[in-house]
């Protein structure tokens, strides 16, 4: 559902949280821009237009997408992704695709120290920057887009092994590609 404005109400100890669509803009604080209904085991996606550019609406989208997939994440899926991960820890490869990845990355570093190790730490991240990560699969898929770089952003050698892990496990519909050596392999 495409809405104006997405607000939240604060719960108590006996009210839950509450999310609402309105017309009006609520105040920053309350404001946010993506949410999700579960209905059975139907997921209706709301996303809030209103003061907001082009490129956002793709984002959540697909982050929003992405976060489904993790719902529902293939055994298999996991285990393959989240060996990369451990791969790339035992390396001590820097950075993260997205912020949330990169704060459950830092958490996992300073608390654990044997990375090998399948502890809830461990489990939070690769959940993170399986999200992240499929975020930026799903948009690529969609829109060329570019990777900025920064001290937080990890290399591009990993997270081309990365995108290219995802095309193994989802690949995109015919004729659509994420990496140009994709577009290649398609044709």
């Amino acid at each position: 559902m495409l809405v104006p404005y997405l607000g939240r109400v604060d719960g108590s100890k006996n009210v839950p949280a509450s999310e609402f669509v309105c017309t009006e803009r609520p105040p920053d604080n309350r404001q946010f821009w993506a949410s999700q209904v579960q209905i059975g085991n139907e997921a209706i996606l709301l996303f809030a237009l209103k003061d907001q550019e082009v490129a956002e609406y793709h984002y959540r989208f697909y982050r929003m997408i992405a976060s489904l997939i993790s719902e529902r994440w293939a055994e298999d899926a996991q285990s393959s992704f989240s060996s990369l991960l451990r791969e790339e820890l035992n390396a001590t490869v820097h950075g993260e695709v997205d912020e949330e990845s990169w704060r459950e990355k830092q958490g996992l570093l300073r608390r654990q120290s044997n990375v090998r190790r399948e502890t809830k730490l461990f489990r939070d991240y690769a959940h993170a920057s399986f999200i992240d990560t499929l975020t930026l699969y799903l948009h690529g898929i969609c829109c060329d887009i570019d990777v900025e770089t920064g001290p937080r952003q990890l290399a591009s050698r990993y997270l081309r092994r990365r995108l290219n892990l995802l095309y193994a496990l989802y690949p995109p519909p015919e004729g659509y590609a994420v990496l140009p050596e994709h577009l290649k392999e398609s044709s």
